[in-house]
């Protein structure tokens, strides 16, 4: 003021811009002054903000807002999902969250990202291990094949385990070759071993397999019956023969039958984690890619081939379609110049051959039918890349491409529609030679009956028509009114492996579809009970049921409503493998009860066979022209004497001859009128009786028994013979 004497200090929070001012200013907002006398005002620091004049100091940002400059009147408030740091000067993402740089806006973690790091950007998202991606600017995060194959990270150089490498890790790097297929895939290291292994692995299996083609080709069920045979060449029961002889033909039938029931499961389930594209739990996953290795006959993927000769999906491609043709086309030139010869040999082998052919179809088709398909299945990534699903060292964009795509639309008519039609031919040509007019004979002798018969009238066309026999694989096991059935099994394989790839592919609906066509398969299968034997049908429904259920578990897995994760879950991936068991401990307990059931008839009948003995006795009977002894069973008192005194009572006797001289001297000859009648009705009612007794059982012990009692009237037949020929020729000499 004019009357002062002396100058004082501003007061914090204002100033002058001279020492000679009359009164102290107001900093501006934005600024403050926080010591009195100062000069002028500073801007706000950085991550504060100055909204009011004459500030001492300025305001720190709150949470949700930054300053990143000096003088702000205001804060600027973060994007949605991020907080400001420490310091206030910027924004970060929260957990849970990433900066997209493109969009400018943060957005939350994709599946497959580490949750619990704050301030991520899309450059920097830790992959947890099981997940990969393209590149650092890619917002596609994709679950590898096998999480064994991916480390995770932040850096895309470093998301495969060592030796992999390419998209989701599904490849091997130079120097390593792949073992195994699928989720079960690994790379391993090429070394002098390796090859080694392989090599010793290849010539094993080529040995493995010309064993199996000289047993197929040299042996069959007669042949093992006459060894079988020779080895109870000692033996003087007909009846411990013929049981023998049945047992084994029950054996090899029931391991082909339960064999291909077997084959079939697995050619299916084997093939779910590559058609649905997803992965199993990890013990439910090995378990199933090693049978389905089996059943496919792609063993040579258990080995390390890489190491020898570098292949892909298109080198594999040509082998399982170019060698079965050649083996095809080689068998079936030999069958024709078979076919020439007339002679039981040529056309024994031309039915092994034609079998073993038939047999080679059923193994390989649905493996073969997948990889043909397979090469139209592509994977789009976010880069602008394709690969083909199947092997993604193969690019979907290259011209080699388009030449396999061609030559696979070939081999769709040869394979998956070729072999069919193939088995439509053959069965429906031979239909009447295989029904046996079993539907008709139902309607006349209900069910069992009617299959016996059937079947044993296709037997006599068997006999008749030698060449039906080389089609048994496609029919023998099931009722000759069923000759189609194996087509209908055939086709449910096919549509579930091989054209359920074009079905809305990695979607819940192509997971539902499966399981629909398995239900309605598990429909027929219970509707119709196709095998001539219940213990075949059984097991195949089981094998259904199982089916059904996995096909369950797979949708569970790829909806995942609850948004929990089962492929972690050791319960859940335990049960699911606890299902592929279940047919064998069926099939292991119903065999356990039909053996018991088999040791109660056996007893059974000895019991009633130690009936009939007591009532009848053995006697010694003499051939009148060899002298030769046989031992003859005949009732007790219906049977001749047991001894002749002497020929003079013979001679005393009215002449006894054929049936045509009955009427001579009746009193003389009624001794052995009531002999040869005795013995007949022992033919026709001791012992034809016990045969239609067992008709109706159980099938398994039919045979047998029938086996048993043809044995004995064949022994009283003969019996009967020798003693009207002695008879006849002790009267003509009296």
């Amino acid at each position: 003021s004019p009357q002062a004497t002396s100058c004082s200090d501003c007061s914090a929070g204002k100033f002058s811009y001279s020492t000679r001012a009359s009164k102290c200013l107001d900093c501006e907002v934005g600024k403050y002054s926080a010591i009195p006398g100062a000069p002028n005002c500073l801007l706000c620091e950085k991550g504060k903000f100055g909204s009011m004049s004459g500030l001492k100091e300025c305001t720190s940002c709150p949470s949700i807002g930054f300053a990143d400059g000096l003088g702000f009147i205001s804060c600027k408030f973060c994007q949605m999902n991020t907080i400001s740091d420490p310091t206030r000067t910027s924004c970060y993402t929260q957990p849970g969250f990433y900066e997209d740089p493109f969009l400018k806006q943060s957005l939350k973690i994709p599946k497959g990202v580490n949750t619990t790091i704050s301030g991520l950007t899309l450059h920097t998202l830790p992959l947890l291990p099981g997940y990969w991606r393209t590149n650092s600017n890619s917002t596609e995060i994709l679950p590898c094949i096998s999480k064994s194959h991916c480390k995770g990270g932040s850096d895309p150089n470093h998301y495969c385990l060592e030796g992999h490498e390419g998209p989701l890790c599904a490849t091997c790097k130079d120097g390593y070759a792949s073992v195994g297929s699928s989720e079960s895939l690994n790379c391993s290291l090429c070394t002098g071993s390796a090859k080694t292994t392989v090599i010793v692995g290849l010539i094993s299996m080529a040995f493995f397999l010309f064993l199996i083609l000289i047993w197929k080709l040299t042996t069959n069920k007669e042949s093992g019956i006459e060894k079988l045979e020779s080895e109870l060449e000692q033996a003087k029961s007909t009846v411990t023969k013929a049981a023998a002889r049945f047992k084994l033909e029950r054996l090899m039938g029931k391991i082909e039958v339960i064999g291909k029931i077997s084959f079939s499961y697995f050619q299916v389930v084997g093939k779910l984690g590559f058609l649905f594209g997803m992965s199993f739990p990890p013990v439910f996953s090995q378990f199933t890619s090693f049978f389905s290795t089996i059943v496919s006959l792609d063993v040579v993927s258990l080995v390390p081939m890489g190491c020898l000769v570098k292949s892909t999906h298109y080198t594999v491609l040509l082998s399982f379609t170019v060698i079965p043709m050649s083996i095809a086309a080689i068998t079936l030139w030999y069958c024709f110049r078979l076919w020439r010869r007339t002679d039981e040999k040529s056309t024994y082998l031309r039915n092994r051959i034609s079998g073993l052919l038939l047999a080679m179809t059923f193994i390989i088709l649905p493996s073969v039918s997948i990889k043909i398909f397979a090469t139209f299945v592509c994977r789009d990534f976010d880069d602008s890349t394709s690969f083909l699903k199947i092997d993604y060292t193969l690019s979907c964009l290259s011209s080699s491409h388009v030449s396999y795509i061609f030559y696979s639309t070939i081999m769709i008519v040869v394979f998956p529609f070729g072999i069919p039609g193939l088995y439509l031919f053959l069965l429906f040509k031979n239909r009447r030679l295989l029904d046996g007019n079993q539907r008709k004979k139902e309607i006349r002798w209900g069910k069992e009956k009617s299959l016996k018969e059937a079947l044993k009238e296709r037997e006599e066309n068997e006999e008749k028509n030698k060449s039906l026999k080389g089609l048994s694989f496609l029919y023998g096991e099931y009722q000759p009114k069923y000759w189609w059935f194996e087509l209908f099994e055939t086709t449910k394989k096919l549509c579930m492996t091989g054209f359920m790839v074009f079905l809305a592919p990695g979607t819940s609906a192509q997971v539902a579809i499966s399981l629909m066509m398995a239900i309605f398969s598990l429909f027929v299968y219970s509707l119709t009970k196709p095998f001539s034997k219940n213990f075949n049908n059984y097991l195949a429904i089981v094998a259904h049921w199982q089916l059904v259920l996995t096909l369950f578990a797979t949708l569970a897995l790829r909806v995942n409503l609850d948004e929990a994760n089962l492929q972690n879950e050791p319960v859940f991936d335990y049960l699911l493998t606890g299902f592929q068991f279940i047919p064998a401990l069926l099939l292991f307990f119903f065999s356990l009860l039909m053996a018991k059931r088999k040791r109660n008839r056996e007893e059974s009948g000895r019991t009633e066979e130690q009936q009939v003995a007591k009532k009848s006795t053995v006697i010694p009977i003499v051939d009148g022209q060899n002298g030769d002894i046989e031992l003859g069973e005949i009732d007790e008192g219906k049977g001749i004497e047991n001894e002749k005194e002497d020929s003079k009572r013979h001679a005393s006797e009215t002449e006894v001859g054929s049936e045509g001289d009955h009427k001579k001297n009746k009193n003389a000859s009624g001794s052995s009128e009531v002999d040869v009648k005795g013995e007949e009705e022992t033919l026709e009612g001791g012992v034809e009786e016990p045969v239609d007794q067992y008709v109706d059982k159980d099938d398994n012990m039919i045979r047998e028994e029938i086996t048993l009692y043809e044995s004995r009237i064949s022994e009283l037949k003969t019996t009967l013979n020798r003693r009207r020929k002695v008879v006849q020729s002790e009267d003509n000499t009296s």
